[in-house]
Formats: C-alpha cells, structure tokens, sequence
C-alpha cells in the first residue's frame, strides 16, 4: 500500500517529493527484492515513476543506496 503512496505522491506533487528523494527511494528500493511478486511489481512502477525524480538528485540517492547495492550483490552472487 504505501508504494501506491509514493507512487501518486510523485505523479501529484512531484516538487515536493524531490525534497524528500532521498528518504522514500530508500524505502521503495528494498521492495524491489520483495518475496511478493505484486509488491515488487508496484515498487518497479513507483520507481519507474519517480525515475527523473530521482536523477535530479542522483549522486544524493546514490551515496545512500551505495549500502543496499552492495547487499544486492552479494545476494545476487549467493543466488547464482
């Protein structure tokens, strides 16, 4: 539910969603790996939706995802 949140939040006001980039992709992002296939599907049409959002402050969103990067990597590796 709170991806479909973000999602229209973004859609809606997205000046004011690109203040708070920062916090609410590194809310979204973990989703993306979620055992439930719905909830990751909506986390990858909210992402989708705050794309330029979130490239208007990529190197911010970036430096914070650096650590959810390098788990996802390391999962990815096991996985294989």
């Amino acid at each position: 539910m709170c991806v479909y949140l973000y999602h229209r939040l973004v859609g809606q006001v997205p000046v004011e969603m690109a203040h708070e980039c920062i916090q609410w992709s590194t809310l979204v992002y973990p989703l993306l790996l979620h055992t439930n296939p719905k909830l990751r599907e909506r986390a990858v049409v909210a992402m989708d939706a705050a794309l330029p959002v979130m490239m208007s402050q990529q190197s911010d969103v970036a430096k914070c995802l650096a650590s959810d990067l390098k788990d996802v990597r390391t999962l990815t590796l096991i996985m294989c």
